[in-house]
């Protein structure tokens, strides 16, 4: 398996509104994947991380604690999820808004075999 890049994987998503970004499937084992983001405007919300290895089936990805990332505190972004493949085969984005959210986002994503 290749290396796989998408520099427009959420492209100037509109954060006034919820949303869940399409799949990544990951049915074998991979080293990492890592997002990097900007947002434009004034977000207000949460972007968290959910995980998946039954169909329609959805968890919100937590480690020590929940990994998600407040954009009203910070407009960039980066994360590394190391060994993901590991324990589940699809992940997704999901963008919680609160009231007041203004803006749009963009998210890179990078998935690195092993």
């Amino acid at each position: 398996m290749s290396e796989q890049f998408d520099p427009t994987y959420v492209d100037e998503m509109d954060l006034t509104l919820p949303f869940t970004s399409t799949e990544i499937k990951m049915p074998w084992r991979i080293a990492a994947i890592a997002f990097q983001g900007v947002s434009t405007g004034n977000p207000n919300g949460t972007l968290s991380v959910e995980v998946s290895i039954m169909e329609n089936e959805w968890e919100v990805l937590e480690g020590c604690e929940e990994i998600a990332q407040d954009l009203h505190i910070d407009k960039k972004f980066y994360f590394i999820l190391p060994n993901i493949g590991d324990y589940a085969s699809r992940l997704r984005l999901k963008w919680t808004p609160n009231a007041g959210s203004t803006g749009g986002l963009t998210v890179a994503y990078r998935l690195m075999p092993q």
